[in-house]
């Protein structure tokens, strides 16, 4: 293994783990923001009520 190779082979694991990382967060935003559009409406509806 050259030392090129020995200095990339971390660099690829710490990107696929970025890359991870960053689907993980996306999922969470987007549950996120399905929870606000939710609550949204949910106001809206107890504003009309009144």
């Amino acid at each position: 293994m050259s030392t090129a190779e020995t200095k990339v082979d971390p660099l690829q694991s710490d990107n696929s783990d970025i890359k991870k990382g960053q689907v993980r967060q996306d999922k969470i935003l987007a549950s996120l923001a399905m929870r606000s559009l939710e609550q949204e409406t949910e106001l809206r509806e107890l504003k009309r009520k009144k």
